[in-house]
């Protein structure tokens, strides 16, 4: 094969790990306006600065016409080769948003690839981990701090409630949530990756056993962990050796699972129920400060984000859909349960 062809493949399945489901549109102005607290907010769609080490970004932020009254702010993460507008089109998510009042934000990740190397487009820096077995550039953001700095700002510019932080991503952005959970739980209440649960680092020789050292969190924390059986870009039994993702993936969705339930110390379950014909739901309960641990699995979908269709020609790459259930609204329907524990 190739270098030029090796070159193509890997950039197919990469833009199909970041969820090319729509092209971003333009960012529409919003229209309106509602106070909440002390604060006047525009609703709809908009940019809003947020400072980190130096420098001002713009982050793509969804404010409902009609905020809840528990003022909750999910931050919502693109997968490898993405960005936020194309996460915000390609998940659906701020018809949820608006359906059940929280706002939504949609970074984009911190460094860009002109293709030579990696494929184009962006990529989180998640602490360093390699994508394609390259680790990010020296010179990139540290996107961990980032996210985490997103996560004070935004609540403080809309008045929001800082106990009611939720982080969830897909892909790349998946594995990003999930370093989240690991070592910010003190900033968010809970998290749902979509096909990126971790539970610290891969490590060893073939990339099979969790390194526990890079996961401990501070407190239990919620975490909800939904992903395809056939997911052939993340698969769901692992990678041996890593494939090309090396340490950001190997190890096998349940034994992430596993590890969380006792990283969060839950004594009861799994309890089992179903979703829908193809999705089935395990819960962790038990577990100190009343939080749960939700596994839902997917016996049909591979590296997609449900109840949304991946358009030709990604979904060869993908692997099929399902469209059982809604992602969006399994996701808050978990995440909107936790709340961070008063100081």
């Amino acid at each position: 094969m190739t270098t030029h062809r090796i070159r193509a493949v890997v950039t197919t399945v990469a833009l199909v790990s970041g969820l090319l489901l729509a092209p971003a549109v333009p960012v529409a102005d919003a229209a309106t306006g509602i106070t909440v607290g002390t604060c006047t907010l525009r609703t709809g769609d908009q940019q809003l600065p947020v400072t980190y080490d130096g420098r001002t970004y713009q982050v793509l932020t969804h404010v409902p016409a009609r905020l809840a009254a528990t003022r909750a702010l999910v931050i919502s993460m693109h997968g490898a080769t993405q960005s936020g507008p194309m996460m915000r089109d390609s998940s659906g998510m701020n018809a949820s948003s608006d359906k059940h009042g929280y706002a939504v934000a949609y970074p984009t990740g911190g460094y860009f690839n002109l293709g030579f190397d990696l494929p184009a487009g962006n990529f989180w820096n998640v602490d360093g981990l390699p994508l394609f077995k390259i680790p990010p550039p020296p010179t990139s953001r540290e996107d961990t701090r980032f996210v985490v700095a997103i996560a004070h700002q935004l609540t403080r510019a809309l008045c929001l409630d800082r106990r009611r932080i939720y982080a969830t991503g897909a892909s790349n952005g998946g594995i990003m949530s999930s370093y989240l959970a690991c070592h910010d739980a003190d900033v968010f209440a809970a998290v749902a990756p979509v096909m990126g649960v971790r539970a610290g680092k891969a490590t060893g020789s073939d990339f099979q056993t969790i390194d526990t050292a890079d996961c401990r969190p501070s407190r239990p924390i919620a975490i909800l962990a939904l992903h395809g059986m056939k997911d052939p870009v993340l698969p769901y039994a692992g990678q041996k050796g890593g494939g090309v993702w090396g340490p950001a993936w190997g190890y096998p969705v349940e034994a992430a699972i596993a590890r969380w339930v006792k990283l969060d110390g839950c004594t009861s379950g799994p309890v089992r129920t179903t979703v829908s014909p193809t999705i089935s739901r395990r819960v962790w309960s038990g577990c100190p400060g009343n939080v749960t641990v939700q596994a839902m699995i997917s016996t049909k979908a591979g590296h997609s984000w449900w109840g949304h269709p991946t358009p030709v020609p990604f979904n060869f790459v993908a692997g099929p859909d399902d469209l059982s259930a809604d992602a969006n609204e399994l996701i808050w329907a978990f995440l909107s349960r936790y709340r961070l524990p008063a100081n």
